[in-house]
Formats: structure tokens, C-alpha cells, sequence
């Protein structure tokens, strides 16, 4: 029993260390070109949808207000 114990922790230990290690980037503010809302531009195709399709960006005529502005909070003083 304890030679079992000693095996499974060595191999628990063998395995933690043989683990990829994750890679960290810094994060970045998200720009208007990087979201996936539907485009406005007379120079793309339409598709032809046939059946039940998700569309990442697709064309349409008019979309609203799209606008960005940055979060301004002040705090600490209560």
C-alpha cells in the first residue's frame, strides 16, 4: 500500500512538472475593428443563406450609433 502511495505521488509530481506552461500577453483596449457587429459597405457581396446560419459579420444597411467612449469612474473618496 504505501509503495502505491509513493509511486502515485512521484508520478504526480513527474507530471506537474512535464505540464505546458501557459504564455501571457498584456491585455489590450478592444478597437472597433476587432468586434464581430454586422459591416455596412456597398462594395461586399450579400450571401445567400440556404438553411440555419450563423454569420460572423454580415452586410447590412444600417446599423445604428456606433460610437466608443472611455470609462472615466473617480473613487476613493467617500
Amino acid at each position: 500500500m504505501w509503495i502505491q502511495l509513493i509511486i502515485a505521488i512521484i508520478m504526480l509530481i513527474i507530471s506537474f512538472l512535464m505540464m505546458p506552461k501557459p504564455k501571457r500577453s498584456d491585455p489590450a483596449a478592444q478597437t472597433l475593428s476587432d468586434s464581430d457587429f454586422p459591416i455596412a459597405n456597398e462594395s461586399d457581396e450579400i450571401p445567400v443563406v440556404f438553411g440555419e446560419v450563423v454569420l460572423a459579420q454580415p452586410n447590412i444597411v444600417y446599423w445604428g450609433d456606433v460610437k466608443t467612449r472611455e470609462i472615466r469612474k473617480s473613487g476613493g473618496k467617500k
